[in-house]
């Protein structure tokens, strides 16, 4: 089963400075501005009136890109 990579452009087990600061500023490293939600953007974004946990950690936004870099998965399952 596929599992979730990258979070806003840094491994998910990166808890280094960077890494953190990004997250909470949901910004992409690689762009260096707020995530677009790449290729996914319009079935990745997350409404935060919808979600008022998020919205309290996100107080600038009123929507918000998944943040989900890249996943990691079985390749056997996608080779069959």
């Amino acid at each position: 089963m596929p599992q979730i990579f990258e979070i806003f452009g840094y491994p998910i087990a990166d808890q280094s400075e960077a890494a953190e600061s990004n997250r909470r500023a949901a910004r992409c490293p690689f762009m260096g501005r707020d995530c677009d939600g790449g290729g996914n953007r319009y079935a990745s974004q997350i409404d935060l009136s919808r979600n008022s946990a998020l919205a309290a950690i996100f107080p600038e936004h009123s929507k918000l890109a998944s943040g989900v870099c890249s996943i990691q998965g079985n390749l056997d399952l996608l080779i069959g």
